[in-house]
């Protein structure tokens, strides 16, 4: 048995009651025939035609583009990069929101809406919002106890969180639970759980691997999730009654579109029935078939898959299954603005697939010529996303979108590569853009940019901006109104520190 189905077998229990299983005992698992069923394209599957029926949007607000739009047409003349002799950033470091060695940033840095930066420190066990208006004086909120904070969205009065359940005690209840999301509509004083739907339908469950975004246009909210089906074919069998009971299963198989079963026999183990059932005996229904079929795909993958992506969309009643999209998705990235949602998949051969929907449910890829790797990483005016594009190692583009469009180029940066591996090394606020970069030898420094609109960009080392080197993935940036704050970590514990700028 492989060690992702030994792992994988037993399933996770929901956060939300499900209608009560059969009991069922481990079983062990050969893939007889190893096959790979991965549904060619993406498949969105609805959560139901009424689901956002009240939020009065506007199809047109993320209309898709009938053509592919060149990215090399809308791309500036490339020009390689150089330092400035007097860097608009300059930086000072500051105190960081920690009171004692017991307390540390919990979360990366995140740019809210309305021009402030956050982070979420945990201090003990104990959680709290931190926010700032200029990277100096932090005000402090207490954060719900009962969740574990992964992903947030601030603005203005209206916060959400998700995260993975808590224990009176602090330990996680079950690590492939669902998550919890939690919203409030006064600053932090008072919360109320958001309802999840997990969307499993009968003989199946969900392993909920991790969230990588929540994303908020107006009053739509979109969380995107890694999710590993769990089958359980057993006890699907035996409900479609072609065998008595399921204690009679030995073991049980893959077969070409089938389920193979090894039953016990009493007169001699080397004599036990094996029974081959189709996947057309099974009648399973057509979300059943996408789960197995992703299942499949998943144990059988040499890629070492953790899951596929799948997004929950809805609004402060609760959040449904809108969409599962490739296996092969990689590297995930999503924007939102008023306008709707972006979704960029980069696929593990370096190309990215873009997707956009005006309220989360209904999604549309963005034909982009040629492809090439997208990571989305913020939006600006309520209606400009930002994106950073990767070429080769040599080379990195800024881009904009609006909702549903194809990128319009802003800059090339020719002999610089931005970010390390899921990262894009930019980050975008209220105020402008800052970078993170390095020259093609990897042995020259790290830079740092600023621009106020991604066209002009001012650069300086990491060295001349903190006074050390950091690591290659030691820093974190978020940019507010007026200012730029960085959590910076060198090879050495006494060249940490963070620092700020103010900008203009």
């Amino acid at each position: 048995m492989s060690d992702a189905a030994s792992r994988y077998e037993s399933g996770a229990e929901l956060t939300t009651p499900e209608p009560k299983k059969p009991s069922r005992r481990p079983l062990t698992i050969f893939l007889a025939v190893a096959i790979v069923a991965i549904v060619a394209g993406a498949t969105f599957l609805a959560a139901g035609d009424d689901a956002f029926d009240l939020w009065g949007s506007e199809p047109e607000a993320c209309a898709v583009e009938s053509a592919p739009r060149s990215v090399e047409s809308s791309a500036l003349p490339s020009a390689r990069q150089s330092l400035s002799d007097e860097p608009i950033l300059q930086w000072r470091q500051v105190e960081p929101p920690v009171d004692d060695r017991s307390a540390y940033a919990y979360s990366d840095l995140h740019s809210t809406d309305d021009g402030r930066v956050a982070v979420v420190v945990d201090e003990g066990g104990v959680h709290r919002l931190e926010l700032t208006v200029d990277g100096v004086e932090w005000e402090s909120h207490p954060l719900p106890q009962g969740v574990d904070p992964r992903q947030m969205h601030i603005s203005d009065d209206r916060w959400i969180i998700v995260g993975r359940v808590l224990e009176d005690s602090g330990a996680r209840v079950d690590g492939f639970g669902f998550p919890r999301v939690l919203l409030s509509d006064d600053r932090g004083a008072s919360w109320t759980e958001v309802p999840l739907d997990p969307g499993t339908p009968p003989f199946f469950e969900d392993d909920y691997t991790g969230t990588i975004g929540l994303h908020v246009a107006a009053d739509r909210v979109l969380l995107v999730s890694y999710i590993w089906p769990v089958p359980q074919f057993a006890e699907l069998i035996a409900d479609r009654g072609l065998i008595d009971s399921t204690d009679d299963i030995e073991h049980l198989g893959l077969g070409t579109h089938s389920v193979t079963l090894w039953m016990r026999s009493d007169e001699s183990d080397e004599d036990s029935p094996v029974i081959e059932i189709s996947h057309d005996d099974l009648e399973l229904s057509p979300r059943q078939e996408l789960l197995l079929n992703r299942w499949v795909a998943i144990v059988t993958s040499t890629e070492g898959l953790t899951g596929y992506v799948r997004t929950y969309s809805g609004d402060a009643n609760g959040l449904s299954v809108t969409g599962d999209f490739d296996l092969d998705a990689d590297l995930v990235s999503g924007v939102a603005t008023r306008d709707g949602f972006m979704l960029s998949l980069g696929e593990r051969q370096g190309a990215s697939r873009v997707f956009a929907s005006a309220d989360g449910r209904d999604w549309s890829e963005v034909q982009i010529d040629p492809p090439i790797r997208t990571h989305f990483a913020g939006a600006r005016g309520g209606e400009t996303m930002w994106a950073a594009s990767f070429s080769d190692g040599s080379s990195s583009s800024i881009a904009s979108f609006r909702c549903g469009q194809a990128p319009r180029t802003t800059a090339v940066l020719e002999g610089l590569a931005m970010g390390p591996p899921y990262d894009p090394g930019l980050a975008v606020g209220a105020g402008g853009l800052a970078a993170i970069a390095r020259s093609e030898l990897s042995t020259d420094p790290i830079w740092v940019g600023w621009s106020t609109d991604g066209v002009v960009w001012d650069w300086q080392t990491a060295v001349d901006a903190f006074g050390f080197e950091p690591l290659d993935t030691g820093i974190q940036i978020a940019v507010g109104e007026g200012f730029v704050l960085a959590s910076v970590d060198g090879p050495y514990t006494e060249d940490s520190g963070w620092f700020v700028a103010e900008t203009p």
